[in-house]
């Protein structure tokens, strides 16, 4: 039998199985959980690959990521796309790229040289560009794969 908790009892002297219903509320926040885990129905999307290289200064960037953004401005929804920069290049088909949607596309990108990293506060070293992002607009084909390079000696902001 629960022992019930008279009001000047503190919460803390309560031991678990004293909570009421933990069960029912436990199985809705995993329901919910995997819910939010699976999506919706984004696996049907159908993307494409993007590649090229991406340099500053006409250096090719050591590390960072780019990040293909669909821009709603122009009609575009599609998914979201982005790859990691290695060495000065980039691939969505690379291990942790996801293809782009194709068509009008905002790109950022963030970019490191690669000195000194830190695991600590800086694992790929300083940011490029005073540390602000690329940002560009594209109107890539529709469907079908883009080979693009990028130059990041202009801190360009689309939004």
């Amino acid at each position: 039998m629960r022992k019930r908790r008279r009001k000047d009892e503190p919460l803390m002297d309560r031991s678990p199985a004293d909570c009421p219903v933990p069960g029912k509320r436990m199985r809705w926040s995993w329901i919910v959980m995997a819910l939010l885990l699976l999506g919706c129905g984004g696996s049907d999307v159908q993307r494409y690959r993007a590649s090229g290289a991406v340099t500053y200064q006409g250096k090719p960037v050591s590390q960072g990521t780019i990040m293909f953004e669909p821009d709603t401005s122009k009609g575009n929804s599609g998914a979201a796309g982005m790859a990691m920069i290695i060495d000065g290049q980039y691939d969505t088909e690379a291990e942790g790229g996801k293809g782009i949607s194709g068509g009008p596309q905002i790109v950022s990108i963030q970019g490191f040289d690669g000195v000194d990293p830190n695991p600590e506060y800086a694992p790929y070293g300083s940011p490029i560009g005073k540390g602000e992002s690329y940002i560009k607009r594209f109107d890539f084909p529709a469907a079908q794969a883009v080979k693009q390079d990028f130059e990041m000696a202009d801190v360009i902001t689309a939004r």
